[in-house]
């Protein structure tokens, strides 16, 4: 047998491969830089618990907003030490510098042959491998392009099989949006230097994800939003044409990702200027200095000068280095003023599940009782603006 007849006939010892799949070996030299790292990231139990649910009634598919090998290798280190489905084959990711050497060998080789010789290599995005391991029960990442606002043909391809697939099999497949976050970071309209190069952001290249997930690796979190039954989902909109089924799905899955982030990490924070601007702009107190001008309390000059002063005076001016400063001296300060402290991981979940649906206030149990008594109108407010705003109401947690 010839040299040339012993490469193919190795190569053809395994089947199908695949730059994407995600094997249970690791490339050792480069994984175990990582896996130390990746060790510390947690998925709470409440979650564990519904993933496990879930693969006993039907496939899981992991969905991540941006394409991401950091955050595919998160999911996978997971689902080895918490027992939640593994998935198998990340879809549009070239995962090779992850696979063991040999696989990772056939998968270079496959692509020399493709380029030198024209012949055809698998290909994820044009074949239906993706369909396939799902019809074995395997599971599987894709990603959503980020937004849907620019078209991503991978994603396209890859919710499309995952219907495709549904419409032949008699058990759900839950595609399961995770939000995977690198630290309580808030972002802000107008980045800083530092978080520019190194902060945290969603459009992030390998290297400065790499980086950020280093800083804030202690405090990453993990958090699988409500799935999506694509059985449901298919035969709710089974009247849509196929592509306003896929935009929907995507919308959908993008949305409850960007919900489950805004619980945890907040809105786009504005900077102080872009906060004073907007007061001064707005139209009821342009409205008002009119009118206290008209009647001649002040001129319209002075009173807007007035109305800067005191909203400069209030206007907040979030700074990420001093939370971060003052969060590591506060917990130097706690950990040798107490014992311990006792969580209710119960309650908080509640907490950030009510965060979803409106603002949340949290205050301390003995604090608000001598709100209402010392300051009754700051809590009639409350009540009034719950009576008046039905549609936008304020959750109060004591704590």
């Amino acid at each position: 047998m010839s040299f040339l007849s012993k490469i193919k006939a190795w190569m053809a010892e395994d089947g199908d491969f695949y730059a994407g799949h995600l094997y249970r070996e690791d490339n050792f030299p480069l994984f175990w830089l990582i896996k130390k790292v990746l060790s510390k990231v947690e998925l709470a139990d409440e979650y564990v618990e519904a993933l496990k649910n879930l693969s006993e009634k039907g496939i899981v598919v992991y969905a991540i907003k941006n394409k991401s090998q950091l955050n595919s290798l998160i999911i996978r280190e997971l689902s080895a030490r918490r027992g939640i489905p593994r998935p198998v084959y990340c879809h549009g990711f070239n995962m090779i510098f992850w696979q063991p050497f040999p696989a990772a060998v056939k998968v270079v080789l496959a692509s020399i042959s493709h380029l030198v010789f024209k012949k055809s290599v698998p290909n994820s995005s044009k074949k239906d491998y993706l369909t396939r391991i799902i019809a074995e029960g395997k599971s599987a990442i894709i990603h959503l392009g980020g937004s849907e606002y620019f078209e991503s043909r991978i994603t396209q391809d890859g919710l499309t099989q995952l219907i495709d697939a549904q419409n032949n099999l008699n058990i759900p497949i839950y595609i399961v949006p995770v939000m995977i976050t690198y630290g309580r970071r808030r972002e802000k309209e107008k980045e800083s230097l530092l978080n520019i190069l190194f902060g945290q952001t969603e459009e992030t290249g390998a290297l400065r994800q790499l980086i950020t997930f280093l800083r804030y690796s202690n405090n990453a979190t993990v958090i699988s939003a409500d799935p999506v039954n694509l059985s449901d989902f298919v035969n709710k909109n089974g009247s849509i044409t196929a592509d306003a089924l896929y935009h929907d799905l995507r919308r959908e899955l993008i949305e409850r990702i960007d919900e489950e982030k805004m619980s945890i990490v907040g809105p786009v924070l504005k900077s102080r200027e872009e906060i004073i601007s907007m007061v001064l702009n707005d139209g009821n107190l342009n409205h008002l200095i009119e009118d206290m001008a008209a009647r001649g309390a002040k001129n319209h000059g002075s009173l807007v000068k007035e109305a800067e002063k005191y909203i400069r005076e209030i206007a907040a001016d979030y700074n990420d280095m001093f939370i971060e400063l003052w969060e590591k001296f506060l917990t130097w300060l706690w950990n040798n003023i107490y014992d311990g402290v006792v969580v209710d991981k119960p309650g908080l979940a509640k907490i950030r599940n009510l965060s979803k649906k409106c603002p949340s206030l949290l205050y301390p149990a003995i604090e608000a009782i001598l709100i209402i008594f010392s300051c009754p109108t700051f809590f009639i407010s409350i009540i009034y603006r719950c009576l008046l705003s039905p549609p936008v109401p304020i959750c109060l947690s004591g704590l």
